[in-house]
């Protein structure tokens, strides 16, 4: 029977639920609560000066714990308080021409991905919502094909919010790289539980944020940025952090930004959420994503069969090497089945035109499917 990764103990919320939602909201650890009274003590003691110490030195630890985590190179990953803003910060990068002002992208993919990059038309840009054929995958050759020397943006979530299932987003990234087009990936359905090396995929940009997979709670957001853009990109989205020097106060029409990642911090980064990360980035540098992937596998592996021997119908692709660490069933009558499981303490989630979705994290063990699916057949009345 499959084991936990790491001591059931250190997140308290398996104490009291069966907790099966890390898609959504990854668990907290249990140290968790020390570092926030860790960052309320600096401020109680230091005020101002918190900022010379560890305010200012959690933004280095965060990022690099970050990169060598998702196989980026050092000073290339900043926090940003959300994948909107990170998205915000990319689109003030780009300045579209008539020859090059295309933005692709898929109808899968997040609710506020769409109407971000459909704004942009106000700004000269020309969006191409391709319609997939598949409510599970966009095949990877549609959004080829509409990759062109038009094309300023490719935008794709490494995983599905709906399915879970994972596109090709290093063949993206090629195919836009031979267009001379830029690639971002949301990867907040990925970060944490699927093995990535940001460095060797030649990413140009990977948006995503702690509170999922990484266990690090809302506001850890983050934006890599590929190491040969990062001066070459000025954006427009400034604040004071993006300056070269921002304790200078200088009085200037045209600020010098960083010259390194700092230049897309823009505003006062939100030093609250970066220590309530730091546990959640501890544990899973440790236990390793390739350990996770794994163990993610094999659970979801025997959840899927599980499901599919009851004749469900499964949104999430059969072939464990295509999804993220989610499951996703859907029948009739699959939202009042979620209600009433959470009523059981079973902690999944639903989604229209996606069912339920089920995700063991490297916390959970084989146990825990187990009562999710005793629960599950005494709610649909199989029990």
């Amino acid at each position: 029977m499959q084991q936990a990764l790491a001591p059931r103990d250190q997140f308290p919320i398996l104490g009291q639920k069966n907790y099966l939602a890390s898609h959504s909201l990854g668990a907290m650890p249990a140290g968790t609560p020390g570092e926030l009274q860790r960052y309320t003590e600096l401020w109680a003691s230091q005020g101002i000066l918190a900022w010379d110490g560890e305010w200012w030195s959690i933004l280095g630890e965060f990022g690099g714990r970050l990169e060598r985590i998702l196989g980026a190179a050092q000073g290339t990953i900043v926090p940003c308080l959300n994948v909107t803003l990170g998205f915000a910060m990319i689109a003030s990068c780009l300045r579209y021409t008539p020859e090059r002002r295309r933005i692709v992208l898929c109808d899968l993919e997040f609710t506020t991905t769409l109407p971000f990059w459909q704004s942009q038309e106000a700004y000269g840009a020309e969006v191409v919502i391709l319609s997939s054929p598949d409510p599970v995958l966009m095949p990877v050759e549609l959004l080829e094909e509409a990759i062109d020397e038009r094309t300023a943006l490719v935008v794709t979530s490494h995983a599905y919010f709906r399915s879970g299932a994972l596109q090709d987003v290093e063949r993206l990234q090629r195919r836009a790289r031979e267009m001379g087009a830029l690639l971002v990936v949301d990867a907040y359905q990925a970060a944490g539980c699927v093995p990535i090396d940001l460095t060797a995929g030649g990413f140009d940009f990977f948006v995503a944020g702690c509170h999922k997979w990484l266990c690090g709670g809302p506001g850890g957001g983050f934006l890599y940025v590929r190491p040969e853009l990062i001066q070459k990109l000025e954006p427009s989205l400034i604040g004071w952090f993006s300056l070269a020097n921002p304790f200078a106060y200088e009085k200037t029409r045209a600020p010098e930004l960083n010259k390194g990642i700092l230049r897309f911090l823009n505003g006062t980064p939100n030093v609250l959420a970066l220590f309530a990360a730091r546990q959640g980035l501890e544990w899973v540098e440790k236990i390793g994503l390739r350990s996770i992937r794994s163990h993610s596998q094999q659970l979801t592996g025997w959840l899927y069969e599980q499901l599919e021997s009851r004749g469900l119908t499964l949104k999430s692709p059969r072939d464990p090497e295509r999804r993220n660490g989610m499951v996703c069933v859907d029948f009739e009558g699959a939202r009042d089945c979620q209600a009433a499981l959470e009523r059981q303490g079973v902690i999944v989630d639903y989604r229209p035109d996606c069912g339920i979705r089920i995700s063991p994290h490297f916390y959970n063990q084989q146990s825990d499917l187990e009562a999710f699916l005793e629960a599950f057949d005494q709610v649909r009345g199989r029990g």
